[in-house]
């Protein structure tokens, strides 16, 4: 499992502590993945669907990595482009609950988005932004908005930080390319203070 979905997983077991309900309960996540990669290896939801049995929807545009997926994971992966989607549509149409345990934004780089990197910059702002964030509260949430050596990530960065914040979520871990978030809404301050850490 990535370093990310052990997150994912603590942070639901400690939920479930909380609420003292069964550890099964924790094979009942779903996550919404918006960029891909490799279906294995440095794959988020990998360790989450076979691990734990978790249900998701994946979406990546890059159709090599979308037939891969499909031919060697249970859940199934959307050939899209996520700055061009219906969110509200597409959330109808696969069924995603009102809570998403984790939420995945990695479209930074072309290997999600078969483009220069330089070209791909602010694909992740316009995903996020054009999520149902009003109508859907997602549990945990990780958006990689690249290496900060690129000076306009720093203000792609700020902006999700803002808009993220501005919705009741807490920046939980702060990397030098990517956020990971806990929602203020599902997650209280006991939880969050015991996980939280700032890396710079």
């Amino acid at each position: 499992m990535t370093d990310i979905s052990k997150f994912v997983i603590e942070i639901t077991k400690a939920k479930n502590e909380r609420d003292k309900k069964d550890i099964l309960e924790i094979s009942k996540g779903f996550y919404v993945e918006l960029g891909v990669g490799d279906w294995d290896m440095g794959n988020n939801s990998f360790g989450l669907e076979k691990e734990y049995g978790w249900n998701g929807i994946s979406m990546d545009i890059e159709e090599n990595f979308v037939d891969n997926f499909n031919k060697n994971r249970s859940n199934k992966c959307i050939k899209g482009d996520a700055t061009k989607t219906n969110f509200y549509e597409f959330f109808k149409e696969h069924s995603v609950p009102k809570r998403v345990d984790y939420l995945q934004i990695d479209l930074h780089g072309n290997h999600q988005l078969g483009q220069k990197a330089s070209n791909s910059i602010d694909k992740p702002l316009k995903t996020l932004v054009s999520l149902p964030l009003n109508d859907y509260r997602f549990s945990t949430i990780t958006f990689d908005y690249g290496n900060l050596n690129h000076f306009n990530n720093w203000s792609i960065r700020d902006a999700q930080r803002q808009i993220l914040s501005s919705f009741g979520y807490y920046l939980l871990v702060d990397l030098f390319y990517e956020d990971w978030w806990v929602d203020g809404e599902h997650v209280e301050y006991e939880i969050f203070n015991r996980f939280h850490k700032w890396s710079r």
